[in-house]
């Protein structure tokens, strides 16, 4: 793989060369791409000059307006034009059919709750120990839930919540990750925009969202304050597993009363104990 300087000749040369065979080879004139971009020709050409940084969004539109579908090509041209590896496969529907032996991983966790969603946080599968979180069954949708409904984050009715101190212990990782797997999807998700268009319709969640979506917050690892209906009140540790090239993942959640203090960390020169943030 081809790297550069964000300044180099080269690096604008590659990209040029790269993004206007592209075009050439999908039937596009500059003008014609711009007209379908919907931007001004003088901006299409210094994108493809390396001149312009294009928004995310922008280049996913690009790669398949252009009909780019080789996955090196792509990562080349996310690199030349970005300066960063593409998000997922850059595939709205990435993540959206996941093979069941996933399915299998999670159904023989007997140590840690656990559960699979899709790319749009779908729940697919859910051991027993996640089951037990709830009256009835799991919900469908674990950011939906996560995010509006009151048992998760509390409300009048509410005494108990699942997600303890949800305004500033969970909340902000969950918008995090609508507004990047968002992006990822380069906004062609409807699934995923029907999610973003509901949460900042609701005056908690929009609130979570303007306070915190643009920061990056990462759950591997975390501990949060978490209300177990058998166990009473204690916390979790999150345990994320993505599935290369989407937004699906493996959740697990170890559950303790007490808040731990270290963990365990493997490296090549053995086991270190590091303090939880």
């Amino acid at each position: 793989m081809e790297y550069h300087d964000w300044d180099s000749p080269i690096r604008t040369k590659r990209l040029n060369e790269i993004l206007k065979s592209k075009r050439k080879e999908a039937g596009l004139t500059q003008s014609r791409g711009a007209y379908e971009m919907r931007c001004h020709d003088s901006y299409l050409q210094r994108v493809e000059k390396g001149k312009a940084k294009p928004s995310i969004t922008f280049l996913v539109d690009l790669i398949e307006l252009y009909k780019i579908q080789d996955a090196q090509t792509i990562h080349k041209i996310w690199w030349l034009a970005r300066g960063h590896a593409p998000p997922g496969n850059v595939n709205p529907l990435a993540g959206m059919s996941i093979d069941s032996n996933f399915r299998d991983l999670v159904l023989q966790d007997n140590k840690c709750m656990a559960y699979l969603t899709d790319g749009a946080y779908n729940v697919l599968a859910y051991n027993q120990l996640w089951a037990d979180v709830f009256e009835g069954s799991p919900p469908k949708n674990m950011l939906e839930w996560m995010m509006l409904n009151d048992q998760a984050r509390g409300g009048p009715m509410v005494k108990n919540p699942v997600l303890v101190d949800w305004g500033s212990q969970w909340a902000p990782c969950f918008v995090t990750q609508l507004k990047h797997v968002v992006e990822m999807s380069g906004g062609k998700n409807q699934q995923l925009n029907q999610m973003l268009t509901k949460v900042k319709a609701d005056p908690r969640a929009l609130r979570a969202y303007s306070s915190y979506a643009d920061t990056p917050i990462h759950s591997d690892g975390a501990c949060r304050p978490f209300h177990h209906p058998n166990e009473g009140r204690g916390y979790v540790r999150l345990f994320p597993v993505s599935l290369v090239g989407s937004a699906a993942t493996i959740m697990r959640l170890e559950f303790t009363k007490m808040r731990p203090t270290y963990q365990t960390v493997l490296t090549a020169e053995g086991e270190v104990q590091e303090e939880i943030a």
